[in-house]
């Protein structure tokens, strides 16, 4: 019987790691080539954009429905699970374990694809990304077993 590959993604709104373990091997090897980071953030203009009133002379600024940052942050974790998606697709991982802050598994969860999913064995709410991978492995693997 083949032994299930776990994949292990550490992210949060702006980077993610990935770690894999198969259960023969005993430790969390990180796949540095599969690393990803957020581009740096546009700078914000000086002015909110204005609107005229319908009556009389006064103008009022416009507010933004979704602030730069979280949009910034949702793309990025889209990001993230259309690369889950490719690799779940090509059978590269049995087992998933998702580590990320509160906030980017709530913007992360409703994005990940149903192969994704199916293969999801922990979702975790532990912000672990700048964690060494010893780190990550005695956190998750001694309390998931």
């Amino acid at each position: 019987m083949k032994s299930p590959r776990t994949w292990v993604v550490v992210v949060d709104a702006h980077s993610a790691r990935f770690f894999e373990r198969s259960t023969r091997a005993k430790h969390v090897v990180e796949k540095p080539e599969l690393v990803l980071t957020a581009p740096p953030r546009p700078k914000q203009r000086a002015r909110a954009p204005r609107v005229h009133e319908s009556v009389g002379p006064m103008r009022h600024r416009i507010e933004a429905r979704t602030p730069p940052r979280v949009a910034q942050e949702k793309a990025f974790l889209e990001t993230v699970a259309a690369e889950l998606k490719k690799h779940a697709d090509a059978n590269a991982f049995d087992q998933l374990i998702i580590s990320a802050p509160p906030r980017a598994v709530g913007l992360l969860k409703p994005v990940l694809a149903p192969s994704v999913r199916a293969r999801l064995k922990d979702l975790w709410t532990k912000a672990l990304v700048h964690e060494a991978a010893e780190d990550i492995e005695r956190r998750l693997f001694t309390l998931s077993e």
